[in-house]
C-alpha cells in the first residue's frame, strides 16, 4: 500500500531548518563519541555535517532511496559508516529499507538515525483536530505520521542490526509568532508527504488553528513554543567479532552509554 508521495519525498531539505540543522549536529556529536574508529566509505543523507577527520571518504546525498520501490543504491556490504538525518518516516517500506541499509553494512560497519517521534508538534497536531471538529468535519490527515520509541526499537532489532539502541531525546523550539512555525516545518523536510493529501482548508481554517494554539499555549512574552522528540539509532553490521547481548531490552538503552561502550 502506497502511504507516501514519491514526488513529495523528493524535496530538497533546507540546510539551515531549526530540526534539521538541530539534528544534524546532534547526530555529528553522537558520531564523535565513537572516538577511535575510523571509517573509510560513508554515506550522510539529509543535512549536510562537516566531514568528520575520521571519515576519509563521505557520501553525502539529500534522498537516499531512488524510485517508487524506494532501492536503496549501494552494494551488499560496500558501507563502514550510513548516517541519516530524517527522511526514514517518509519511508513506505520502513522495515524494508533498514534491512537494506543493514546489508549495504560492511561487517562491524555503523548505521546512525534520526528521525522525528511521536510528541513532535503535539500541540499542533491537538489544534488542528479541535479546528477540525468544531466545522463538523472529520480529522484530516495534515501532519505527518510519526512512530514511538517502542517501535523503532523494534524496527532495529528486525532489521538484523547487531547490537541495536534506541534512544530519545525532546527539545522545545520558541517561534516568535505562528507563520514562522508552520515555515520551518515545512523548510525542514516535515511537511506532508502524503500520496492521498487532504485539500487545502484556506486561510480561514490556517487562522482558526493559530487562535487555538495561541490561546493554549502562547507564553507571557508572546513567543509559542512547539515541542519536538527526536528518535536516535544506533545498529552495527553483524560480526564474529562482537559481544553478544546479554538480556532482552537492549535495544532500548542510553544510546550514549552503547556509543562509549563500543568507541575503540
Amino acid at each position: 500500500m502506497k502511504i507516501f508521495s514519491g514526488q513529495a519525498k523528493a524535496t530538497k531539505t533546507i540546510p539551515d531548518a531549526v530540526f534539521a540543522e538541530g539534528v544534524a549536529q546532534m547526530l555529528a556529536d553522537r558520531l564523535r563519541d565513537v572516538t577511535r574508529r575510523d571509517f573509510a566509505d560513508a554515506l550522510w543523507v539529509g543535512a549536510d555535517t562537516p566531514m568528520d577527520k575520521n571519515i576519509a571518504r563521505l557520501d553525502r546525498r539529500d534522498i537516499a532511496f531512488e524510485g517508487e520501490n524506494e532501492r536503496f543504491p549501494f552494494p551488499e556490504a560496500s558501507l563502514d559508516l550510513i548516517v541519516v538525518n530524517g527522511a526514514l518516516h517518509t519511508l513506505n517500506d520502513l522495515p524494508g529499507a533498514l534491512v537494506q541499509m543493514r546489508r549495504a553494512l560492511k561487517p562491524d560497519g555503523l548505521f546512525l538515525a534520526a528521525l522525528p517521534g511521536g510528541e513532535t508538534h503535539h500541540a499542533l497536531r491537538e489544534s488542528l483536530m479541535r479546528v477540525e471538529a468544531a466545522g463538523g468535519k472529520g480529522a484530516a490527515a495534515r501532519m505527518h505520521p510519526t512512530i514511538d520509541l517502542q517501535s523503532w526499537a523494534a524496527l532495529l532489532q528486525r532489521a538484523g542490526f547487531a547490537l541495536p539502541v534506541a534512544d530519545t531525546e525532546a527539545k522545545t523550539i520558541f517561534y516568535k509568532d505562528f507563520k514562522r512555525m508552520l515555515r520551518d516545518i515545512k523548510n525542514s523536510g516535515e511537511g506532508l508527504r502524503l500520496a492521498q493529501s487532504p485539500p487545502y482548508p484556506g486561510h480561514d481554517f490556517w487562522d482558526a488553528v493559530a487562535a487555538d494554539y495561541q490561546e493554549r499555549h502562547q507564553t507571557p512574552d508572546g513567543l509559542l513554543p512547539a515541542r519536538i522528540e527526536i528518535l536516535f539509532g544506533i545498529g552495527w553490521g553483524p560480526a564474529e567479532s562482537q559481544q553478544k547481548p546479554q538480556r532482552p531490552g537492549t535495544a532500548q538503552q542510553r544510546l550514549a552509554d552503547a556509543l562509549q561502550a563500543r568507541g575503540h
